[in-house]
């Protein structure tokens, strides 16, 4: 027996719900963080998230944040092997159930991460599954 190597072993797997305007941070686990709301109006950006669900006129989008970077979808083998990186931002609507994509944080974590749902462009929430291993 060979024991397993610890870069592949995943620190944290789970769903993601995000809201519009909301992110992921997955060096926490895929913990979601969203805007502040004062007399309805966003507050300051938001820190320590490295994927973030936003709207862009009619186009919704996953964005790169706090200097993480983002691979095409469907581009990568098991556990993001083999994927390219250097997408800040990934327009999301059409895309459905299973496609994944990756996330590599500037802290060293790396998120295989898939759409649990098709997505279109009315939608205000996404889940997402991650399964996440620091590097």
């Amino acid at each position: 027996l060979t024991a397993p190597n610890p870069e592949k072993i995943a620190t944290s797997s789970g769903y993601i719900r995000l809201k519009l305007a909301c992110g992921a941070d997955f060096e926490a686990g895929g913990k979601v963080h969203c805007p502040e709301t004062v007399a309805g109006q966003e507050q300051a950006p938001l820190k320590g998230v490295d994927l973030q669900f936003e709207k862009n006129g009619v186009h919704l989008s996953l964005a790169a944040a706090d200097g993480a970077s983002l691979s095409r979808p469907i581009s990568s083998g098991f556990d993001c092997h083999g994927a390219k990186f250097g997408e800040d931002k990934l327009r999301i609507e059409t895309l459905g159930m299973g496609v994944d994509f990756c996330v590599r944080t500037k802290r060293g974590a790396m998120s295989h991460v898939f759409f649990t749902n098709d997505v279109d462009r009315q939608d205000t929430e996404i889940v997402l599954w991650h399964v996440t291993r620091k590097r």
